[in-house]
């Protein structure tokens, strides 16, 4: 162990007991709210990380430290570290193992896990390390809406998109792409976007979105019909979704509301329209609901490596989303019709399944809702078909990195 004078100038310490203490000296219950810098750590001015802040002595104005080095010691020998795995992708913790939380973090990873994220491996969170292919991640320009209360300049990439849409297309596209959460009690389980369309039969208001919604996160051959589903149409408009049609082996699922929404312009997808080169992949943020655009064009180009969607089908577009935007729309660019259904796998481009495979599999089926005697949401998975192969859907799961452990960077 090591103790640093808490006026050192080669040190600072993120979240310092100094401050902590000088702050709540004359509070009663002043020891509690120092124990939140336990477990912070201690870098020097030029960010190099040296050690952990373990405890603090008020009366010598001190710090004691764990260094680096008896650090890596002490996790070697617990084997919570070794050279040979740095990949937090698959990351568990050690059989009997609880957490290894530090005091200080426990509200930040209560959150996480009510979103359904994993724990952070040891030390990852303390030395700032970042949690990638989450659902909050942006991608390409974003709009806003009437009563957004903060300034979007320093969000979101240079791309220009919505400024370069007629008008009459981005109204509509903006009364048409939906937030979809399905949570599991409070625990969030998924989250992407819809597309609200007519329904072939009556022209009902339905949202099209990707079954990966629904699934189980125990089996993804399943769904789980016990997730509620959470509905939001910017700027205030919340509902509650019923899941109506499912198709597994096309990703595919419709959503009813239980109450009507206003000023929506559903777009009626089962009539033949004709593909455009230049197009837009849409999708809602998962906190506010902006909208989140990127300009592409359809490719002919296989994808940048191996990719684990293997439907054949699916066709590729050279538009950038996040996970955010699986089930949002590809749209064309010049008048804003759909093009087809986006998912994503991790990769540079970005896949998605045509507007005419979608329609052919929709226009067979009719709405449970619509039927007498039917509540249930319906498989129209056609499981009679004998195929070698059925497609797969996975999506990329979260994980913890950090450029001091983790020897692959991410995309």
């Amino acid at each position: 162990m090591e103790r640093l004078p808490m006026t050192n100038p080669e040190v600072t310490i993120v979240v310092t007991s100094k401050r902590l203490v000088e702050e709540f000296k004359e509070i009663r219950n002043r020891d509690d709210k120092v124990k939140a810098g336990l477990g912070g750590p201690v870098v020097t001015k030029t960010g190099r990380f040296i050690g952990l802040n373990i405890d603090c002595d008020t009366k010598d104005n001190s710090t004691l430290i764990l260094p680096w080095e008896l650090l890596m010691e002490r996790l070697v020998y617990f084997e919570k570290y070794s050279p040979n795995s740095t990949n937090y992708r698959e990351y568990t913790l050690p059989k009997d193992l609880f957490s290894v939380v530090p005091p200080g973090h426990w509200n930040t990873v209560k959150y996480l896990t009510s979103m359904g994220y994993p724990e952070p491996p040891p030390l990852v969170l303390e030395t700032g390390g970042k949690l990638c292919d989450k659902f909050e991640e942006d991608f390409g320009d974003l709009y806003g809406y009437k009563g957004l209360d903060y300034n979007l300049w320093c969000r979101g990439t240079e791309e220009l998109v919505f400024s370069k849409l007629r008008t009459e297309v981005l109204r509509k596209l903006c009364r048409r792409v939906v937030l979809l959460t399905s949570y599991n009690g409070d625990m969030r389980s998924f989250a992407c976007t819809g597309y609200i369309i007519k329904w072939h039969k009556k022209g009902t208001p339905v949202i099209l979105t990707s079954a990966s919604l629904i699934r189980s996160l125990n089996n993804e051959d399943t769904i789980d019909e016990k997730l509620k589903i959470a509905v939001f149409l910017p700027p205030n408009q919340h509902a509650t979704g019923t899941l109506e049609l499912y198709h597994l082996d096309y990703n595919i699922a419709v959503i009813s509301v239980q109450k009507r929404m206003h000023c929506v312009q559903p777009e009626n997808i089962f009539h033949e329209e004709k593909g455009r080169k230049k197009v837009v992949a849409l999708g809602r943020e998962v906190k506010d609901g902006l909208l989140m655009g990127t300009i592409g064009v359809v490719a002919k180009l296989p994808m940048d490596g191996p990719s684990k969607l293997n439907c054949k089908d699916l066709k590729l577009s050279t538009c950038k989303i996040k996970k955010a935007g699986i089930g949002g729309p590809l749209v064309n660019f010049i008048d804003g019709s759909y093009a087809g259904m986006n998912f994503y796998d991790g990769t540079t481009k970005t896949p998605y399944l045509p507007r005419h495979i979608i329609a052919k599999v929709l226009s067979a089926t009719d709405l449970p809702s619509q039927i007498k005697g039917m509540s249930q949401p319906t498989n129209i998975t056609n499981v009679s078909v004998k195929k070698r192969i059925w497609n797969r859907w996975p999506v990329p799961k979260p994980y913890w990195y950090h450029p001091l452990f983790d020897v692959s960077e991410p995309a």
